[in-house]
């Protein structure tokens, strides 16, 4: 009858170990059967299998000297203590005794701190990048989101600043504090005819925000969507944002929406290093209260009356004459009389095709001639020249003799505007351009080169 599995015996009885044939288990009448009796040893184990190199009779033979040298436990500075022994005792088949084994190798030591401490670190590892490798990422995290508050704290400064829009006081001080000394400022205007771009430094800054108040803008209104910040191996915390409006508001209730794209860099001291701002569509709109303001006014109604009844007979003669064919253009029929009504809001004020004031796109390129004479400066010091009509000469004859020292397909691409590495294919064109193809080192003379006229900073 099955009485279940062997229980083991309570802690005053000692379990005895198996050394004949005869010998029972202490809970139970278990007894190895007849034909298991033969070949088993008198011992609690069965004979260990020799390794192939091992002598019989379960002797385990001494380690060789290069063994044994392999076997050395790591030489650190604080070795950990082991009281083991290095030593074999072995027991003999027939003494009854159990053969006890010590491995050579000790177990395995632990490693020293002064030891990891003092580890040189990888030499391709470069020194700028070696600060943000060590951050864990949930600080990095914690940098971007601090710089994500940081940008939407100024955009609360931009959109509070009602009244102070004229003041260039509040602008240098507001810009002060955002970009570093060297920051640079990049503005492009787009259009379906034309492209504008403009590059500005700090100190010009401040003059053009001011100048947005002596154009008639009495409050500013910028709104950002989808803003990602990112922490950068570099030190530098990126940001993107690729949908950006600036409301710009009159005081007549007229207004414009410019609708951009930004980017841009912080330190970690969280002031801005670059911004690239590019403007790609803008929209002007009148608020309701501005037109019952203006159909109310005694000395302008009536000239109101008298465009929309024109406005009525210009319709009533298109739909007389369907059968008139389209001029070609998509000036409207009454587009003399819609300027007329424009007239009578700020927003439509001497504006050009990108959405801005002509007085404020010449105040632009000023400023963007401004700071490339920053370019002139520095060549003048550097030249040790003191008369800035000097200075300028010689900088544009060392433009010359940068130019003439392209190759003639270089200036040939240049002119152009295609770059060096551009390819272009057409039904007609010749796939094989290793003729006209730039070599490494002419790409780099004119990169160079192109470097030296622009100097960016």
């Amino acid at each position: 009858m099955y009485q279940g599995p062997p229980q083991p015996p309570p802690q005053s009885v000692p379990m005895p170990y198996i050394v004949n044939n005869n010998t029972h288990y202490p809970n139970g009448n278990v007894s190895f059967p007849p034909t298991a009796q033969q070949g088993i040893p008198p011992t609690a184990y069965p004979q260990q299998v020799p390794f192939p190199s091992q002598p019989q009779g379960g002797q385990f033979s001494q380690a060789s000297p290069d063994q044994q040298v392999f076997n050395q436990p790591p030489q650190v500075t604080q070795p950990y203590h082991n009281t083991a022994q290095n030593a074999n005792v072995t027991g003999c088949a027939n003494s009854g005794t159990l053969p006890v084994y010590t491995p050579v190798t000790s177990f395995p030591q632990p490693i020293a701190p002064a030891a990891t401490a003092t580890t040189p670190l990888p030499q391709h590892i470069s020194q700028t990048s070696l600060p943000m490798l060590r951050v864990p990422y949930h600080i990095r995290k914690y940098l971007s989101n601090l710089a994500m508050l940081k940008l939407y704290e100024i955009i609360n400064d931009i959109n509070m600043a009602m009244g102070k829009i004229s003041l260039l006081s509040f602008w240098t001080e507001l810009i002060s504090g955002i970009f570093t000394p060297d920051a640079v400022v990049r503005y492009s205007k787009k259009s379906l005819t034309d492209y504008r771009e403009f590059e500005f430094v700090i100190p010009v800054l401040p003059v053009i925000c001011s100048t947005l108040g002596r154009f008639g803008i009495v409050r500013m209104e910028m709104k950002v969507l989808q803003l990602k910040t990112q922490v950068l191996s570099n030190s530098t915390i990126f940001f993107n944002c690729p949908r950006v409006s600036f409301v710009y508001y009159y005081p007549d209730g007229s207004y414009v929406t410019h609708f951009a794209q930004m980017k841009g860099a912080f330190d970690l001291d969280l002031k801005i290093n670059w911004l690239d701002i590019s403007m790609h569509s803008f929209v002007p709109n009148i608020e309701w209260n501005a037109v019952e303001r203006l159909l109310s006014d005694q000395t302008k109604s009536p000239e109101i009356e008298r465009i929309l009844s024109k406005l009525k007979q210009e319709d009533a003669s298109d739909q007389g004459n369907a059968s008139t064919e389209n001029n070609g253009t998509n000036i409207p029929r009454n587009f003399e009389v819609i300027t007329q009504l424009r007239s009578y809001f700020d927003v439509f004020g001497n504006v050009s095709v990108f959405g801005t004031q002509e007085g404020l796109m010449r105040v632009m390129q000023i400023s963007t001639v401004m700071s490339t004479l920053k370019n002139l400066r520095k060549f003048q010091i550097e030249q040790n020249i003191d008369s800035p009509v000097t200075a300028l000469s010689a900088y544009v004859d060392s433009g010359k003799n940068d130019i003439g020292s392209e190759p003639v397909h270089t200036k040939r691409r240049r002119n152009s505007g295609v770059s060096p590495h551009t390819t272009t294919s057409g039904p007609g064109s010749n796939l094989n351009t290793n003729n006209d193809e730039l070599s490494t080192s002419d790409a780099n003379e004119t990169n160079n080169d192109v470097t030296k006229k622009k100097m960016k900073f």
